[in-house]
This record gives C-alpha cells, structure tokens and sequence, in this order.
C-alpha cells in the first residue's frame, strides 16, 4: 500500500488501545521527511483519541522502551521526545524482536536499509505497518513484513499524509 498500490481490498478496523512505535534513529534516519512521518503518526494517534504507545528507538542495537499514554488526541510528549532523538550510528533491523512487544499493532518507522548485523527482523504476529518517507529503502522486505503480519506497507514518497491516516484506519484483506 502505498508502495507499488498492489492492495487487494479493505475494511475499516478496531482501533487499538495499545501501539509500539518502532523508531529508527540511525543515520540514514536523517534522510527520510521525518516531518510527515511525524504528521502521520500524530494525526493517527489523535483519531485514536486515547492509547497506550510504547516507543522503541533503535540503531545498531535497540535503546530501550518509553512509553506515553495519550488521552484524548495529547500527543505533544511524544512527539516531542521524538524531536530530541539524535540520529547516528548504523542500522541493524536483526536487532528488532517483535516477539518482545505486547500490544495491537507495531507501527516501524524506518528506510529497512539494514548495515550492521543481522538484516532482518524476528517477526511476531503482531500486524506489522512499515513507513517509509525515504526515497532508497527496502521497498520489497516492507511489503513482505506487511503481508506476512497483516500489517501495511505505506510508502510515504508516493502518498499524502491524509492518505497515509485512510490506510493506517483499514485493514487489508490479502
């Protein structure tokens, strides 16, 4: 979705009360528009209204977990902390373990260019959405981590921010 528009059909889904975001804050990070990452997120987490996030940041290896319970569309902490977030270091994508994660979705904000390690993650079954606003990503290994989980590929060089929010509220039908 958003990819290559390969995308069967849809149905509206039940929003989750809990989401971990995966954050990539290596220093490829810096070339995405983390600006509109920032605008899905938020504009995604404020038609929820109120849920749990749990934020992983990660580079080579994973940083560790903050979690912010947003009440009523309040997102201004955590994006806020996202706006203080350094960005370096290589990408390891093997350092993810989405098995450790309890929640409804995993929401992965990153290019998938994996450098260092292992090069891919160990997926759960947890419905997994990939964005991407990186023109040089792993366009194909998103699209397969989004069919394997359930989850969306959103492809943010190819779509409007308010298109992204369409797709984050539908669930595919593969």
């Amino acid at each position: 979705i958003g990819g290559n528009n390969n995308f069967i059909m849809a149905k509206k889904k039940k929003l989750p009360k809990k989401i971990t975001v995966i954050w990539d804050a290596s220093w490829s990070g810096l070339k995405r528009d983390l600006q509109k990452e920032k605008r899905v997120l938020k504009n995604y987490l404020k038609t929820i209204g109120t849920v749990t996030v749990d934020l992983v940041v990660f580079r080579n290896k994973v940083s560790g977990k903050k979690t912010f319970r947003i009440y009523n569309g309040r997102v201004q902490k955590l994006l806020s902390y996202i706006d203080s977030i350094e960005y370096d270091g290589a990408t390891s994508l093997g350092s993810l373990n989405f098995k450790k994660y309890r929640s409804k979705e995993i929401l992965l904000f990153s290019d998938g260019i994996s450098n260092f390690g292992a090069p891919y993650i160990t997926l759960s079954n947890i419905p997994v959405i990939c964005i991407n606003s990186n023109i040089s990503a792993e366009h194909s290994y998103f699209q397969y981590v989004a069919q394997k989980t359930g989850g969306l590929y959103i492809n943010l060089n190819s779509i409007t921010a308010k298109h992204a929010l369409k797709l984050l509220l539908q669930s595919p039908l593969y």
